[in-house]
């Protein structure tokens, strides 16, 4: 028991003797250049010096996360993993992490480069729509549609329909909208199930593919997917599909949905 307590004596003082002098912050860069391809980074936190080091995020963009915004090191590494948003408008952006420590601050300047929106999101939602918002998100966010269809689905061998389907389609943002309910006057709550994107809309997925990318670039992105048939890349495990031109093998059409039953 006195040679337990005579290590715990030694180690204590070990690390007071370590962690006594004045700590000095270091970083592993002064600079983070993020884009819609790196939106990645990696921050290393060290102390120079050996005493203990108090650190704390004081500031930073709204479009950057960060894993941990405070730590206490001695000679280990703190590891910060920096993510920055590329769900922003076209443009650059630029900004501090500002860091506050007990021995000395740190600016590490970011930029931001975005290119391309990003405005579809398979298996959620496109066209500033969610899956499942209720068809009154729609006339909301987009105002009247320019035509539209309605259409009951009936169980085989059934008289009555299970499910009202009501389609609509805005020409200015070349958009479709499928919503479906239980009850043929209550459109306004149908609970939108598909949305479908066709040319020219411009913005992207996450992975940087839309109208105009090659079946290729798509299999790149999200590999090889679940069926392929008429045209079609279908990826039902992300709630999915990419039509495409079969003679230039180019999408055309975009569909996200929460299910395989959509109109058309």
């Amino acid at each position: 028991m006195k040679n337990i307590n005579l290590l715990l004596t030694i180690l204590s003082i070990s690390c007071l003797l370590t962690c006594s002098k004045d700590p000095e912050i270091n970083v592993n860069t002064s600079s983070l250049a993020f884009d819609q391809d790196n939106y990645e980074k990696v921050i290393l936190i060290t102390n120079s010096n050996s005493g203990e080091l108090s650190w704390e995020i004081q500031s930073k963009p709204y479009w950057i996360e960060v894993s941990k915004m405070s730590g206490k090191i001695c000679s280990e590494t703190d590891t910060l993993f920096i993510t920055a948003s590329i769900e922003l408008d076209v443009g650059t952006y630029s900004g501090e992490i500002v860091i506050n420590s007990n021995g000395g601050d740190i600016i590490i300047s970011v930029t931001n480069l975005i290119t391309h929106k990003i405005g579809i999101f398979p298996g959620v939602g496109a066209a500033d729509i969610n899956l499942t918002d209720p068809f009154s998100k729609v006339l909301e966010v987009h105002g009247n549609y320019s035509g539209s269809i309605g259409r009951e689905i009936y169980y085989p061998n059934q008289t009555e329909p299970f499910e009202y389907h009501k389609v609509a389609w805005y020409n200015s943002i070349k958009a479709t909208f499928s919503a479906r309910g239980t009850a043929e006057d209550m459109v306004n709550d149908y609970e939108v199930f598909a949305i479908r994107v066709e040319a020219p809309y411009e913005a992207l997925t996450e992975k940087l593919i839309g109208i105009g990318s090659s079946v290729d670039e798509v299999v790149n992105a999200y590999g090889q997917p679940t069926v392929i048939e008429y045209g079609t890349y279908k990826y039902k495990s992300i709630g999915t599909h990419f039509d495409y031109d079969e003679a230039t093998f180019l999408v055309t059409k975009i569909i996200v949905y929460i299910d395989n039953i959509w109109i058309d």
